[in-house]
């Protein structure tokens, strides 16, 4: 049997394809493996997103770090306001900065509220002008979709209650349009498409497909569906999925073909969403991850020890799989 470091970043063990009695050693470690925060990623620094933290906190000036970080009074959400980050990327004054943001938050309350969601945006011009790299995100999107629903829940282990006033599922509408998706014969008409969605996981309307090198305001992807939260712990793991998942797609890592293959397969219902599928979410790793660092605190964040809360509508708080640093916070 290999002896496998799961946790050495230059290590990239295909975890779908292990043997049994290897996986059941994997699986363990997973188990027993907390979740730290890093500085940086291992992620490409042309990748650029931005934040927004929902919250309640009245005082603007107690949560923010600095004149970039911008906590703004918002009218149609459950919560009252959110903090939004600057646009940055992989860099070790991002991550501070998010770290502090959170400790702020946190001081005045224990958890973000069950009903807050967790939007990261991310510039769509990694993805370039290729309509072969926009195929195969699409269609590696619609294949996980329910991988990451799960995954993105965050410290929970179901979704928030309006998770599908603003982020429908869509793994379902591409497998419907894959017809014409594949047949688009230019990014017009694939954006032309796409910005039928709307109050979707995925928001393409400030998606700019003719000019991929326009401004991050002005081309980005919305990823709707995680949930809030005060961990940037969380936050951290869930900007290097979905900005892993697009590198991979622009980088020729994925055989295409191979997507088809798995589509002729109906998606996942979304009543499903919440329980685990343990070989989807191995399969998923291997993809869009290049180390098995990565895929251990994927696999840690999306399988939450292995607890489910199928039909229940209140949102459950998953046993905790970050690394305390023996702060004290205050109370919700």
């Amino acid at each position: 049997m290999k002896n496998i470091d799961y946790t050495q970043i230059k290590e990239n063990d295909e975890f779908h394809r292990l043997k049994p009695i290897v996986l059941q050693e994997l699986l363990v470690k997973v188990q027993n493996y907390l979740l730290e925060y890093r500085n940086p990623l291992s992620l490409p620094y042309d990748i650029k997103f931005q934040i927004a933290i929902q919250h309640d906190h009245r005082d603007e000036q107690e949560v923010e770090v600095n004149h970039n970080w911008n906590s703004k009074r918002i009218w149609d959400e459950p919560t009252h306001y959110a903090l939004i980050s600057p646009i940055s990327g992989n860099t070790p004054g991002f991550w501070n900065e998010l770290q502090q943001s959170c400790k702020n938050l946190k001081k005045k309350y224990t958890r973000a509220k069950p009903y807050s969601d967790g939007r990261i945006k991310i510039g769509a011009s990694v993805l370039d002008n290729n309509m072969e790299v926009w195929r195969i995100f699409l269609k590696l999107y619609s294949l996980y979709e329910h991988v990451l629903y799960r995954f993105g829940y965050g410290e929970s282990i179901n979704a928030r209650k309006d998770i599908l006033k603003r982020a429908t599922p869509i793994a379902e509408w591409i497998y419907i349009n894959l017809q014409y998706i594949n047949q688009a014969q230019n990014l017009e008409e694939l954006e032309s498409l796409l910005h039928k969605l709307k109050n979707t996981s995925v928001d393409f309307n400030k998606v700019s497909l003719d000019f991929p090198r326009i401004s991050f305001l002005q081309n980005h992807l919305e990823f709707n569906s995680p949930n809030g939260t005060f961990e940037e712990v969380i936050w951290q793991n869930n900007i290097n999925a979905y900005a892993k998942m697009l590198d991979s797609a622009r980088n020729n890592v994925i055989n295409e073909k191979f997507l088809d293959y798995k589509l002729k397969r109906k998606p996942i219902p979304y009543f499903l969403y919440d329980s685990i599928h343990l070989q989807d979410a191995l399969e998923f790793v291997d993809l869009v991850f290049d180390n098995n660092l990565d895929k251990i605190y994927f696999l840690k964040q999306y399988l939450k020890d292995y607890k489910e809360a199928f039909g229940m509508e209140k949102t459950i708080q998953a046993p905790s799989f970050i690394k305390k640093r023996g702060l004290t916070y205050g109370k919700r």
